[in-house]
């Protein structure tokens, strides 16, 4: 059998591979694990456990490959090769596989598992042998595999679909009248309550433009926010259907008719109010100037609507008007209290007088007056009772309040939406209803004097507590002999609001996911050229390096040991490289947990690592010095990741200045936090270049440095941020162009414990 040396890439070729007895056995246990009904994590570890014994393998992974947090899996994912690794050490390719060593294992191979040409899956195997795994083994699993991958994806998507149908089966069984379009116009799926509404046959093939006016690209764009109504005949009664329009994928939308017939004809029977020549309301101040009135007021009078605005009410009424409107012969502002009605003579333009009736109600500003000419009140009388008809007859629920709030009459919607009969709700007060009362209270006050309440957004409370969002319409009704009335009209939403949400979370979970796509894309290309081109070449230089420096292959002078102790530093800060971009990678994808323990602050600059950028510090003729002055000198975090925010810090100052020194001051913030300085005497950093600082891969121009260093990666300064801010904590920075740069970040004393672990 052969075996493979240190990190061999076998490529997955079907040349040479014969059926053997080991092959067959495979795909029999194979086939008999995919074969049950168990779901997918199931299938993986009852496949893990058949190649595990098959193969004599200690340990098996078998893992969708976006689940797999792993540099060599993501290695093997983008190739599309076998990786076999037959001798584990400290100087394997990859982080993971130094782990694997450390924890005794000698042996690891992993084997991608490829549908339609995408790598979805990976297989991982450890041994506690070396040489364990050979090219025949490989060429064995890799024929299995394949079938192993499209039975997962298989069963992956037919969950989804589960899923999914029975979402639709939820909706659909509401009584709002829905559909599913496809992309080709066909009505695939209609509710009972579509059906009915539609007149549409179940089972035959229906066009949705046969009953919609519109086709499946006018029905996207509704999804994008459009708004459409159209009018069916049912019998003799048309009736109007407002379309929302949610798209499910670019071959499939649900539409959603809502019934809006009363809350059209309520519409235009109150537009048409407003433009009356016969009707009108006018708003005036506490000195009678009119503030704002409708168009019905400057047309009954003859007036431009626009030259009444701050005249007088009394201007232009007569003698006995004004003692009305006043509430008696020497008042100076309307009346305080109560409602006042009456006969009003008013002067046109033309000096003639028209005859009108009037109700004057007091507002907090002044007063609201309704005007109509008195010859029409028997024609108010008549739509009143045509409007009370119409009430009884819409889908809409519609409630009558008096002044007081309490309800006079209803229609048997209220039944229907919220689970109250008519008997229920009369002598009800209508606030009980509302979760904000005072919602319907501002609308009320604001109709009182004379505005209109439109679209206003409520939850109501149904006759079981439960929550149902609507929108409700607040009219004023003058009555000739009494104070009016108010009429509600509420239109429930729960059903919409439903498919909105749906359509919202759909949305966010698709964007994020091809956003995130796109970033694992790039970043696995970027630490697989990284790794493969630097890292695992890098592993080799830097070990054989040290056998020359120690001597193992010979004694060198002291010249060769120079040079290959530049060899060795050289190869260090590329490996301090590669690391900083994997550290970049781990932080983005939040993979990054801190080990918080109790950190001394001033014993923190004997760190091995700190010692090391003191001397290059002086070697460079730089001061360096580190005052810790916060009391009590400890704090709780996680050491290393902090020795890493210095070690960004200074090595930075070090690299930016040329003379003077760099300075550590660590003191006490507040009660809480400590606040540490790094300070230092280069060439400082121009207002643009502060901007852009901390983002990833910028880096400033170094224009005036003796010795100008390598380039790096851009990374140091975001990663230092991103741990700090782990930390709970902030970073910025203060720089003058040539008067140098002062980072300052703060961190908590002790570790900041999350809400849930607080209450508990």
């Amino acid at each position: 059998m052969a075996s493979y040396k240190l990190g061999t890439v076998l490529s997955i070729t079907d040349d040479g591979m014969t059926e053997n007895m080991a092959t067959s056995k495979l795909l029999l246990d194979i086939s008999q694990v995919l074969s049950g009904s168990s779901e997918n994590n199931d299938i993986q570890t009852n496949l893990s456990t058949v190649i595990s014994s098959m193969f004599g393998v200690e340990k098996t992974i078998l893992t969708e490959i976006q689940e797999r947090n792993s540099a060599v899996c993501e290695y093997v994912a983008n190739t599309k090769k076998v990786y076999v690794d037959n001798q584990l050490s400290e100087y394997s390719a990859f982080p993971e596989l130094i782990g694997y060593k450390n924890a005794s294992y000698k042996s690891y191979a992993a084997i991608p598992i490829v549908v339609d040409g995408k790598a979805v899956f990976v297989l991982e195997m450890l041994s506690n042998f070396e040489n364990k795994f050979s090219n025949d083994m490989m060429q064995i699993l890799s024929l299995g595999l394949p079938l192993v991958g499209y039975a997962l994806m298989y069963k992956k998507e037919r969950g989804k679909s589960i899923k999914l149908a029975t979402y639709f089966d939820a909706a659909f069984s509401d009584g709002v009248p829905q559909l599913l379009v496809s992309s080709n116009n066909n009505i695939i799926k209609a509710n009972k309550s579509a059906i009915k509404a539609l007149n549409i046959s179940i089972g035959s093939e229906v066009k949705v433009g046969a009953v919609l006016n519109t086709d499946f690209t006018g029905l996207v764009q509704l999804s994008k926010g459009f708004h459409s109504e159209f009018v069916m005949a049912q019998g003799a009664d048309p009736v109007a259907y407002s379309i929302s329009v949610t798209k499910i994928s670019d071959s499939l939308v649900h539409v959603l008719l809502m019934n809006s017939t009363s809350t059209l004809l309520l519409k235009s029977a109150l537009n048409a109010m407003d433009y009356s020549n016969d009707a009108a309301v006018v708003f005036i101040d506490n000195n009678f100037i009119i503030r704002q009135s409708t168009s019905g007021f400057g047309q009954l009078i003859g007036y431009p609507q626009v030259s009444l605005i701050g005249k007088s009410v009394m201007d232009i009424t007569d003698k006995e008007g004004r003692v009305l409107l006043a509430g008696g012969e020497n008042k100076q502002e309307p009346p305080n209290s109560g409602i006042l009605a009456g006969t009003l003579r008013l002067i046109t333009s033309n000096s003639s007088l028209v005859r009108t009736h009037i109700v004057m109600a007091k507002s907090f500003y002044g007063a609201v007056i309704a005007v109509s000419k008195a010859d029409m009140e028997e024609y108010v009388e008549i739509a009143s009772e045509n409007l009370m008809d119409f009430v009884s007859a819409t889908n809409d629920i519609v409630l009558t309040i008096d002044s007081l709030g309490f309800i006079k009459e209803c229609n048997v919607n209220p039944e229907r939406v919220l689970g109250y009969n008519k008997d229920e709700l009369i002598g009800k007060d209508v606030r009980s209803l509302y979760e904000d009362p005072s919602m319907l209270d501002r609308d009320i006050t604001y109709v009182k004097n004379g505005g209109k309440a439109d679209n206003t957004y409520v939850n109501l409370f149904k006759k079981d507590m439960s929550r149902i969002p609507a929108t409700h319409h607040v009219r004023l009704i003058k009555m000739k002999g009494s104070d009016g009335y108010y009429m509600l009209l509420i239109k429930e939403l729960e059903t919409k609001e439903k498919m909105q949400m749906q359509d919202t979370m759909l949305k966010e979970y698709f964007n994020r996911v091809k956003k995130l796509e796109g970033n694992s894309e790039l970043k696995s290309e970027f630490i697989y050229n990284i790794s493969h081109e630097l890292k695992t070449p890098l592993t080799s230089i830097i070990g054989f390096s040290k056998f020359l420096y120690e001597g193992e292959f010979g004694q060198m002078n002291d010249e060769q040991k120079d040079n290959i102790k530049t060899i060795m530093d050289e190869a260090n800060r590329l490996m301090l490289i590669i690391q900083q971009i994997l550290d970049a990678t781990k932080l983005d994808a939040n993979k990054v947990e801190l080990d918080f323990k109790e950190v001394n602050l001033a014993e923190l600059s004997n760190n091995p690592s700190i010692k090391a950028l003191e001397e290059a510090a002086q070697n460079k003729g730089l001061q360096f010095s580190w005052d810790a002055k916060c009391d009590p000198p400890s704090i709780t975090a996680d050491q290393n990741r902090l020795i890493q925010v210095f070690v960004n810090l200074i090595g930075n100052a070090i690299k930016f200045t040329e003379s003077g020194g760099i300075y550590v001051v660590i003191e006490r913030k507040s009660r809480t936090k400590i606040q540490v300085q790094v300070r230092d005497t280069g060439m400082g950093i121009s207002p643009e270049d502060k901007q852009k600082l901390f983002r990833k891969f910028y880096q400033v121009p170094r224009k005036g440095l003796v010795k100008p260093e390598g380039t790096g990666t851009g990374l140091g300064l975001s990663i230092t941020k991103d741990i700090i801010k782990l930390h709970h904590g902030k970073i910025k920075v203060e720089s003058e162009v040539g008067k140098g740069s002062t980072f300052i970040f703060t961190l908590p004393i002790t570790r900041r414990q999350s809400k849930k672990k607080q209450q508990h």
